[in-house]
């Protein structure tokens, strides 16, 4: 193998891997995306139901004070 030949094989490696670089980079953007639409579809919402049930509830609760 001579120096030639060996230099077109370490230039072919480093295409390789910048673009094996580019592809782990776009799929670390999908998952914190997946992370981000996790967090508002599920969390945000959990999180809305317990400030609001208490306050939503609080005017039923009260009209059956008389009863018990």
């Amino acid at each position: 193998m001579d120096a030639q030949e060996l230099k077109k094989r370490l230039d072919a490696q480093d295409a390789k891997l910048e673009s094996i670089g580019k592809e782990v980079h776009k799929i670390k953007q999908f998952f914190l995306w997946s992370f981000i639409a996790t967090i508002v579809t599920f969390v945000l919402p959990l999180i809305l139901a317990v400030v609001l049930v208490p306050i939503l509830i609080k005017p039923y609760l009260s009209s059956l004070e008389g009863l018990i």
